[in-house]
């Protein structure tokens, strides 16, 4: 050895592969292996912060498994958040959970410093992470589609992090009794009415167009919009406006926003209208008892 380092490149299965990081974690931690060491590749980008250092060794799945799981004293809540953080975006994701991680093995009170930087850094990936599944849950739109085997309906969504795994649940549980896919450039969702089933990313064009289905829905949704209520920058809150070209409603929102003041207008007069006429009435009617 000439005093530099030996690298090790972690082989992950895809980008959001929880278990494999796991696994990985444990043999780095468990061999004394500095985050400076490694290169995290997923499958889509290689992720390090090697320099000057050696060819070493590949750590694929079957390597890192031979360090036993519970061989690795961690907090709970840090691997918990470690399995929501693997779903971020951040290409950088894998360095900084095994840093923090070989930082709670050599101090176990760093854990409780919650102003931690790097603590901090993580707590607000995980939440994006979490609003991204939230949002999954909120904005996927099926389109029914009628094939040889029959009718299945098909969804495209555009995730910003690698949540269609952690996602996919809630739609087979909330459509157990229909087939249905979910399409995003991340990643696909298949469930046949027993299993879920995950596939490589999709394209935009594989997704089905619009059809009379759609239409009658977005008369509906025309016919309750209601402009009194709308408050534009809550509605970009909780629907970002990434999400607006692939939700069949939001097509609409722009022309009924334009004319959501006349409408406004219109509404309040409807209302105020009878009640000003009553009260002509009432007035009239209450004068001509006085003059009697």
């Amino acid at each position: 050895m000439n005093g530099q380092a030996t690298a090790h490149t972690v082989k992950l299965a895809r980008s959001d592969d929880v278990d494999g990081f796991s696994a990985a974690l444990r043999y780095l931690l468990h061999h004394d292996i500095s985050p400076a060491q490694v290169t995290w590749d997923d499958g889509t980008q290689a992720q390090g912060d090697l320099f000057d250092i050696e060819a070493g060794t590949v750590l694929d799945r079957s390597r890192v498994e031979t360090v036993a799981a519970g061989s690795i004293r961690l907090p709970r809540d840090f691997l918990t958040l470690a399995r929501t953080i693997v779903l971020h975006n951040s290409v950088d994701r894998f360095r900084q959970l095994h840093a923090m991680a070989a930082l709670l093995m050599r101090d176990r009170h760093a854990w409780a410093d919650r102003m931690h930087p790097a603590l901090l850094q993580l707590d607000r990936m995980a939440r994006e992470v979490g609003r991204e599944i939230h949002k999954m849950h909120a904005f996927v739109r099926f389109r029914p589609v009628v094939t040889e085997e029959g009718e299945t309906h098909i969804a495209w969504f555009e995730p910003e992090h690698h949540v269609v795994r952690a996602a996919a649940p809630f739609f087979a549980k909330r459509f157990a009794a229909m087939h249905w896919t979910i399409l995003t450039p991340l990643g696909c969702a298949y469930w046949d009415r027993h299993a879920l089933v995950f596939a490589p990313p999709a394209a935009r064009e594989d997704a089905p167009e619009a059809d009379a289905g759609e239409a009658l829905w977005l008369a509906y949704y025309r016919s309750i919009f209601n402009p009194a209520r709308v408050k534009v920058d809550m509605m970009r809150r909780e629907m970002p406006v990434r999400f607006w070209k692939n939700l069949p409603e939001t097509g609409a929102i722009t022309q009924l926003l334009h004319g959501a003041g006349e409408r406004t207008y219109r509404m309040q007069n409807e209302v105020d209208e009878p009640v000003r006429k009553r009260k002509i009435r009432e007035n009239i009617a209450s004068k001509n008892t006085t003059e009697r």
